[in-house]
């Protein structure tokens, strides 16, 4: 395992043959992937993305499934008022034909969670994943 700060370092370490592979936002290795610079091998995905032409890695035979999501959070104790105009700014923008063209164009799936729901997930998720790194000698 090597880390990175980032997929702009982790692709310049497989495009340098300084690694044998990686894993990455597809996003950051899409144009070198269409380009026929890198392979992509499988996506970590729960279920095959449009637009993306690889088998997930259940089906490759590797039980792991993660994904790459992104948050907006905010500093302990914003008020209520606030916090309920910045959900329904996302919101609003979440539901937006710009949006969706962005994450068609990216190759995103739009999976929206505001409040104690996202709360939750990014808890739970922060644990799984705590939990997997652990289990690997890596934390």
């Amino acid at each position: 395992y090597v880390p990175f700060a980032g997929g702009g370092e982790a692709l310049s370490a497989l495009l340098g043959n300084q690694v044998a592979a990686g894993i990455s936002g597809y996003g950051e290795f899409a144009e070198q992937v269409k380009a026929g610079a890198l392979r992509l091998l499988a996506i970590s995905a729960d279920k095959r993305q449009e637009g993306i032409d690889a088998p997930t890695m259940k089906e490759a035979g590797i039980d792991v499934e993660l994904f790459n999501w992104r948050g907006v959070f905010a500093p302990p104790g914003v008020s209520d008022d606030d916090k309920a105009a910045m959900i329904k700014l996302i919101e609003t923008m979440a539901k937006s034909d710009a949006w969706a063209t962005e994450c068609k164009n990216r190759n995103w799936t739009q999976i929206l969670l505001t409040g104690d729901d996202y709360a939750k997930f990014v808890a739970e998720d922060t644990a799984r994943i705590g939990t997997i790194l652990k289990d690997l000698g890596l934390a």
